[in-house]
């Protein structure tokens, strides 16, 4: 074991009056570990894990400072003292995909805590993003900024995957790949993922995504594992605003296979020949009434969100609301356009040939599910 039973017991014992927003615990900011804690750690074992991890989301969003984004002064001072007691130190930050810099990162222009100098930064979230968050932003417009792509990960061992076999029908994709634990020590485990790249058309679309994954048991060295992957063909589609309906469109879906988002091989190239719908749906809440300009709301409802006294509450159209929010996405693609998409240069001409012509894709309606 890493931690002792002891130390274990005397961190709940510490934090059990430590919870944050939603009710979910948190770590305290300034928990320093002393040398006698360390050094007794350190006759049991030769290993300590060390691991970083914040809570985000609504009113808790990501700062450039200390103890948020970056580390803080008392997780540096842990750190150094667990690689001065210890043979091995990890630290491990629990993570999606690890830019350089949080401004590399575009939603974070708009976060209202990292605004000060906008007077509606208390009231205003701009969410510009679209279907472009995390690795789908990052692989379709900025490749060169990540450090850690999603999926990254190290092991004590090395693994081989081998893509078997790629079926498609309407119905759903599968995919069959072997992996095999390639180290000549350790025994490991590793997770085969499966991405999809849809054809450029109408619809905006990230480079890939992500549509299935599995993971091995605990391979020794030269032992494999086949491992079947399936996922709808449905989840292919994209979704069209105009016709309030997932679609795929007409093209070429290519199907890469491997352990993290930057690296797969093309493992089969599925064609659509015909645009169909996949689920119609409805549009059940829409802008449908005049209003302020967002944050400019009086304190009526009790809210205790006045308007700031150096701005004048402005009266807004529905349209010019939309079109202001729309200017601000437009800027936003413009910006990521101008960036390099990824791209692996691996060619498709190995991978498996696959047409849907004349499949039978699932087409349901659901009335009652709202897209707003």
């Amino acid at each position: 074991n890493v931690l002792t039973e002891d130390y274990l017991r005397e961190y709940d014992e510490i934090n059990s009056y430590a919870v944050s927003g939603m009710g979910r615990g948190a770590l305290p900011e300034d928990w320093m570990l002393t040398y006698s804690q360390v050094v007794d750690m350190a006759q049991k074992t030769d290993t300590a894990i060390y691991v970083v991890r914040r809570n985000a989301g609504e009113g808790a969003d990501r700062t450039p400072t200390k103890g948020d984004y970056y580390l803080s002064d008392t997780e540096l001072g842990n750190i150094q003292l667990l690689s001065s007691v210890f043979d091995k130190c990890i630290v491990v930050k629990l993570v999606d995909t690890w830019a350089s810099d949080i401004t590399d990162y575009p939603s974070t222009e708009h976060f209202a805590a990292i605004n000060e100098e906008d007077p509606w930064s208390s009231f205003v979230e701009y969410y510009l993003e679209d279907i472009y968050v995390g690795y789908r932003y990052f692989d379709t417009f900025a490749p060169e900024k990540v450090n850690y792509e999603f999926g990254y990960g190290l092991s004590y061992t090395t693994f081989d995957v081998v893509t078997d076999s790629v079926t498609a029908d309407g119905d759903k994709v599968t995919v069959t790949a072997t992996v095999t634990n390639t180290g000549d020590t350790y025994s490991g485990k590793e997770v085969v993922e499966v991405y999809f790249s849809a054809p450029t058309g109408n619809l905006d679309k990230p480079y890939q995504e992500l549509a299935g994954f599995g993971k091995t048991d605990n391979l020794a060295p030269g032992q494999s594992q086949t491992l079947t992957i399936s996922f709808k063909t449905t989840e292919m589609s994209s979704y069209d605003e105009a016709q309030a309906a997932y679609v795929m469109e007409a093209g070429d879906y290519v199907i890469r296979v491997g352990n993290s988002s930057r690296n797969t091989e093309p493992a089969a190239v599925i064609t659509l020949d015909e645009t169909v719908i996949t689920e119609q749906l409805t549009n059940q809440m829409t802008v449908d009434r005049d209003g302020g300009n967002v944050g400019g709301s009086d304190n009526s409802n009790g809210s205790g969100r006045g308007t700031p006294p150096y701005n004048e509450k402005i009266e807004l159209s529905v349209e010019e609301n939309v079109e202001n929010l729309n200017t601000l996405r437009d800027a936003f693609k413009e910006a990521g356009a101008s960036g390099s998409m990824y791209s692996d240069g691996k060619s498709t001409a190995n991978a498996v040939a696959i047409s849907l012509a004349g499949a039978d894709i699932e087409n349901t309606e659901s009335i009652y599910r709202m897209k707003t």
